[in-house]
């Protein structure tokens, strides 16, 4: 079997992963982006001709808490459900 080299996520893989990365149990969840939009001049084509340019950097992705459940959100309780006390028992050395 041939050895992976890349992995693709939807935005909705990427929320419930980070929800279960932070422990978070209970609320709606979206996945946010801070993001830096820059304007430039850049080299285009085979000629290099300076173009206006537009550079969207985006150095953090945010989980953002919401009130209500809304376009790309998830709610925690459903993705990562807390363990009951019920189904925690402790194990005792002898």
């Amino acid at each position: 079997m041939p050895e992976l080299s890349q992995f693709s996520f939807s935005p909705q893989e990427v929320l419930e992963l980070l929800i279960k990365k932070q422990g978070i149990h209970e609320g709606i969840w979206a996945l946010r982006f801070q993001y830096i939009l820059t304007g430039a001049d850049i080299p285009y084509g085979k000629t290099n001709e300076l173009v206006p340019s537009a550079i969207l950097r985006i150095p953090k992705f945010v989980l953002q808490k919401l009130e209500a459940e809304k376009g790309n959100s998830l709610d925690a309780a459903k993705v990562n459900p807390a363990k009951s006390n019920a189904t925690k028992v402790k194990r005792v050395k002898k």
